[in-house]
C-alpha cells in the first residue's frame, strides 16, 4: 500500500502519457493513409476541365503546368479523384497534345455518364480534381 501511495501519481501520469502517444500515432497513421495514392502514384496532376462526349467518353484536360508528352500514354491506368461522376480508375484510350507539345488531355471511358448531356469545358472540378498515374 505504501508503494501505491508513493508512486501512484507517477504511474497514473505514465499511463495517461502512453495513451496519448498511442492516440496520436493512430491519427498520424490515418492521415498518412489519405495520401497513400499520391505517394504510390508515378505522377500527380491537377485536373483542368472536362469535355463530356457522346456515350461514356470524356476528355479530361490536364491542369497547368501540363506534363510533357509521354508522361501518360494510351493503355496507362489513371485514378481521377474529386471529379464527380468522372472519378475512379480508368484506362487511357487516347491522349491529346496541346499547341506547346505538352500533354493536354487524356480520353477515358466513364461508365455512368452516358445519360449526361454532351458538354464541353466543364469547369466544376477545375483546381479540385486530381489525376494520378498508377
Amino acid at each position: 500500500m505504501n508503494f501505491l501511495k508513493k508512486y501512484g501519481v507517477w504511474i497514473l501520469i505514465t499511463i495517461v502519457l502512453l495513451v496519448l502517444i498511442v492516440v496520436m500515432m493512430r491519427k498520424k497513421k490515418q492521415s498518412g493513409q489519405d495520401r497513400t495514392r499520391e505517394q504510390g502514384a508515378r505522377g500527380t496532376w491537377g485536373l483542368g476541365y472536362i469535355d463530356n462526349r457522346a456515350g461514356t467518353t470524356a476528355a479530361i484536360a490536364i491542369g497547368s503546368p501540363r506534363p510533357q508528352m509521354g508522361m501518360i500514354n494510351v493503355g496507362d491506368m489513371v485514378a481521377i479523384e474529386d471529379a464527380g461522376p468522372w472519378s475512379g480508375t480508368f484506362s487511357v484510350n487516347k491522349v491529346w497534345q496541346d499547341a506547346n507539345g505538352n500533354l493536354g488531355a487524356i480520353y477515358i471511358e466513364a461508365p455512368g455518364t452516358e445519360n449526361m448531356p454532351v458538354n464541353n469545358n466543364i469547369q466544376t472540378y477545375s483546381n479540385t480534381g486530381k489525376i494520378y498515374l498508377i
